[in-house]
């Protein structure tokens, strides 16, 4: 078969006409001997089978079948699920059986694309394949080593464009259905048959051809590109009557387009609009980066960033989503150019708009300082083109627009209204006044309705949006993102069981949110199957309602009725009632209702399933919004005063809500994310923060109630895990932002409250780590607390005091050790105080455990050597340093014999005193050997000033 093959290319070379005959398999398919042997042999036999000697079997057939296809019959070997699934997975895991034959296959695929033998219109098939599978699904190393990643680098500019002209030619060619005589009666249904084969077979080299040329536009030049985006914008969304098509539209038009490659082509035009939104995104951070790295003095360039220079500038210049609006406006403007989907007078009225906005936009763009405009712009451009897309869907979400962007930009001019007696008109009206929404509140409520949109470019222009504006957001609008996290009542993921408490205004709020397919840049989805899955979804629609509405389900209705009543009445005589009052068509028919019945249950349960995983991804796109916003203004008084409090809360609430329901698991998802957004984001900069208000110790102490209460959970649990350190992080900012306004004194005392009051408690959920947060980020905070913490080492010799002993210890350590702290907090005379009692107290603790008694003086250890070291000009007192003694020896003579650990701590401990003598009076020997020095320099002086005035009076 693969010598016929090759024989055929030769002659297809050659320009013979055999191989048209040879190589298809009978006269009503259009599939090749070698594409039948692969489907039916490899994609849906050996690669579908278990053994590991059959799938091996097909990747060295795949091997062979590849130096032998054409150009064409690529798309058969690289379209095929089975094989990629399994060539990706086993290049994936190195432990596998198939990975070294996985990975020959892969440096097969490179030798044949780089043979000298092979094509250049085969190579770039090849290339566009592996572009469409995607390299970033195989390891860099392998990617590199296969030479799969110097294949996909090596392709030029001039080969593309050459192959898409060939792939443009394939979509546009005729369909063999055109020219077909439908005048035989004979054999209809096999002529249907063979006809419906036939037009799959050209959908599907439809398809691939358009898969093909959007995988390798980024190979393309600008321009190249441009006809790109132009062919697949027109075919997608109009057509037209005359023969010659727009100027910037190559080709012609399609007679008889289908709507599965009409929604392919609209995908793939999202998808590069989308990649070209990155791409550019990340070009401009990346100048960002550089520019200022030039400023830091770290202007360093690789060799590979200067090479890649100039494509880098030509995909910024090169705006996709502007040159598809420009389109779509020239488009709607041309008379001979007709949409696809039909528009009503208020779709084309909110079009309009829309075009009107982004006129205004763009004329208000330069004298906006605040940069609201210019970020308004690329949300305008990519409405217009969904817009087009689907005008139905789009034209109730789109219509505000317009308004709120006229009056963002243009605010109406407040009229000056005289003062007038108080009456219950004007009471009404000053309401109505203060209950009005701002221009940028109803902008902020737009942005949350599109997050809720299944189309992947407009969530990806939302957050860039909000990004832009987030300096005018105001707390309405932080609120309203809020309320979207914090609501539980939806929040449900993957829920098999029917929930019969659950609110049915919940579910219709929700509705809208998986209506349709998402139309983001996955290119591994398959246009054909999704038509095919709606077309037996409508099918099973209209057999349910053909059934119905005939007479014979009325007439099995009654009879069930009946039925029921019968047996009610006698149960006895129940089989002959039955008997009596079926029939054959009622008992068909009964079946077809209830057939229909339990479809309709399950259809019910499926979607109130996808709902609630709307509802969830709903809160998760919220808090993205939230993320940005604590990325680009750390300085906001919102942070601390309403996003980190309600932050905190909402996630204490979700892991509540799945201690009760462990089996929903979207609820844990949801605190950790809420977790990750305060820990990483919200709670960074907070001395940035400035101009809070004055109760904000309030929101510290209720932060400081909701840490201690926790999770609802024990702290080992998979509940609780995470919680406590967030709580802390949280608590810890806003003290910081207390001290940053010069609060400080505040926040110190309700942490004394907490120490005092709730860490002392069995029952409270506060540790060591909750108050160490504190010390990265304000030290001197806790620092004022630590009288109170040492008051926890002289508490008794009990289990609890014991415990509170050793975390009392460790933080007073963390606390003396920190260099950040200032050096005089706590005071000298706090210190002597603390040593006097509570330490020395700690020091001659009664601990029967040997580990825990030696572990105890080590940490003792470790605090008066950390007060010795980081106390400036501290001198221990007679009465400190005697009590600490006596307690040396108190512990040294306790029964049973100290361990030798412990004696070696207690040893650290009195060196440490005496390290403190040392040190004290080398400063005070230095400080005198100062005064001397000054004071002979001095006598020096003098003496000198002495022998001058002597020779002057000499000299006199």
């Amino acid at each position: 078969l693969c010598e016929a093959c090759r024989s055929n290319s030769d002659d297809d070379k050659k320009g013979g006409n055999k191989a048209g005959a040879t190589t298809k398999i009978s006269a009503g398919s259009n599939l090749t001997r070698l594409e039948a042997l692969w489907e039916t042999c490899c994609e849906n036999g050996l690669f579908t089978a278990p053994s590991h000697q059959r799938k091996y079997l097909g990747f060295r057939i795949f091997s062979m079948l590849l130096r032998n296809a054409t150009a064409s019959e690529t798309a058969k070997l690289f379209t095929s699920p089975n094989f990629i699934k399994c060539l990706v997975s086993n290049c994936a895991k190195p432990e596998n059986y198939l990975h070294a034959c996985s990975t020959d296959c892969l440096k097969a695929i490179a030798r044949c694309a780089k043979h000298s033998e092979t094509s250049a219109k085969k190579r770039v098939a090849i290339v566009a394949a592996l572009r469409k599978v995607g390299i970033h699904r195989f390891e860099k190393q392998l990617a590199k080593s296969s030479g799969i990643s110097t294949l996909l680098a090596g392709l030029t500019r001039e080969e593309a464009k050459a192959y898409c002209e060939e792939l443009r030619e394939t979509i546009l060619e005729k369909s063999d259905l055109a020219t077909q005589d439908e005048s035989d009666d004979e054999n209809e249904n096999d002529d249907n048959d063979e006809e419906k084969k036939k037009k799959n077979s050209r959908d599907f080299k439809r398809l691939w051809a358009l898969e093909q040329m959007c995988s390798i536009t980024s190979a393309l030049s600008p321009n190249d590109r441009l006809d790109v985006l132009h062919f697949c914008l027109f075919h997608a969304f109009y057509s037209t009557s005359k023969k010659q098509l727009p100027k910037t539209v190559l080709g012609k038009n399609i007679e008889d387009c289908p709507d599965v490659l009409r929604r392919a082509l609209s995908t793939r035009l999202l998808g590069i609009l989308l990649t070209n939104i990155r791409s550019r995104g990340r070009t401009q951070q990346q100048k960002k980066q550089q520019s200022q790295n030039t400023k830091n003095g770290k202007n360093h360039k690789d060799k590979g960033n200067e090479a890649n220079e100039e494509d880098e500038e030509e995909e910024e210049k090169f705006d996709a989503l502007s040159e598809a609006c420009e389109a779509v406006l020239k488009f709607d403007a041309d008379a001979s150019v007709t949409d696809v989907i039909p528009n009503s007078a208020r779709a084309k009225e909110a079009r309009k708009n829309l075009a009107n906005a982004l006129k205004l936009c763009e004329k208000k763009q330069k004298a906006d300082e605040s940069g609201v405009a210019t970020s308004i712009i690329p949300l305008l451009k990519t409405l217009i083109v969904l817009h087009v897309s689907d005008p139905k869907q789009f034209t109730s979400i789109v219509e505000d627009i317009p308004r709120c962007v006229e009056e963002l930009l243009q605010p109406p001019k407040k009229k000056k209204t005289t003062k007038k007696k108080s009456t219950k008109k004007t009471l009404e009206e000053d309401e109505e006044e203060e209950n009005d929404l701002e221009p940028m509140d109803v902008l902020n409520d737009l942005l949350i309705a599109f997050l809720a949109q299944p189309s992947a470019l407009l969530r990806d222009v939302t957050e860039r949006t909000f990004k832009g504006v987030s300096g005018k957001i105001t707390d309405r609008g932080i609120e309203d993102i809020l309320n979207v996290v914090e609501n539980m009542g939806a929040g449900k993921r993957g829920d098999e069981n029917d929930d019969e408490n659950d609110d049915e205004d919940d579910d219709s709020d929700d509705e809208d949110m998986l209506e349709e397919e998402d139309d983001s840049d996955d290119d591994d989805d398959d246009d054909s199957s999704s038509s095919d899955d709606d077309s037996d979804e409508d099918d099973d629609e209209n057999d349910s309602d053909a059934g119905m509405d005939t007479e014979a389900n009325e007439g099995a209705i009654e009879a069930i009725r009946k039925a029921a009543l019968k047996i009610q009445e006698d149960d006895d005589n129940s089989d002959d009632s039955d008997s009596d009052d079926f029939t054959d068509e009622q008992m068909f028919a009964t079946d077809k209702l209830l057939a229909d019945a339990f479809r309709a249950k399950r259809q019910e349960l499926s979607r109130k399933k996808a709902l609630k995983v709307a509802a969830a991804d709903f809160k998760f796109r919220a808090l993205s919004l939230l993320e940005l916003f604590a990325k680009s203004q750390p300085s906001s008084k919102f942070l601390p005063e309403i996003i980190v409090p309600r932050l905190l809360s909402a996630s204490r609430n979700a892991r509540i809500r799945f201690k009760s329901n462990p089996m929903e698991k979207s609820f844990l998802e949801l605190a950790q994310r809420i977790d990750s957004v305060l820990t990483k984001h919200a709670c960074k900069h907070a001395a940035m923060v400035t101009g809070t208000r004055k109760d904000i110790h309030e929101i510290l102490t209720q932060l400081i109630d909701v840490a201690d209460n926790g999770a609802g959970a024990g702290r080992d649990s998979d509940a609780a895990k995470g919680f406590a350190k967030t709580a802390a992080v949280a608590c810890a900012y806003i003290a910081k932002v207390m001290e940053s306004n010069g609060d400080g004194e505040s926040a110190a005392e309700i942490y004394k409250t907490a120490i005092t009051e709730k860490f002392e408690k069995k029952t409270s959920r506060l540790r060591a780590p909750f108050f160490a947060e504190l010390i990265k980020l304000s030290p001197n905070v806790l620092a004022s607390s630590s009288k109170e913490l040492a008051s926890l080492c002289d508490l008794g010799d009990s289990a609890r005091a014991q415990f509170l002993r050793q975390e009392s210890l460790q933080l007073l350590f963390q606390i003396f050790s920190c260099k950040q702290r200032d050096p005089s907090i706590p005071s000298a005379e706090e210190v002597n105080s603390m040593c006097e009692i509570s330490l020395a107290n700690a020091v001659k603790a009664d601990v029967e455990n040997q580990s825990r008694r030696a572990d105890t003086s080590k940490m003792c250890a470790n605090v008066f050597e950390a007060i010795g070291r980081h106390a400036e000009g501290f001198v221990f007192s007679q009465k400190a340093k005697a009590a600490i003694e006596n307690a040396i020896e108190t512990q040294k003579e306790r029964a049973p014999q100290p361990s030798q650990k412990t004696v070696q701590a207690l040893e650290r401990i009195a060196k440490a005193l005496d390290d403190a003598k040392k040190t004290n009076s080398s400063t005070n020997d230095e400080g005198k050997k100062k005064r001397k020095s000054s004071i002979a320099g001095d006598d020096d002086h003098d003496e000198r000033e002495k022998k001058k005035k002597k020779k002057f009076h000499r000299r006199g």
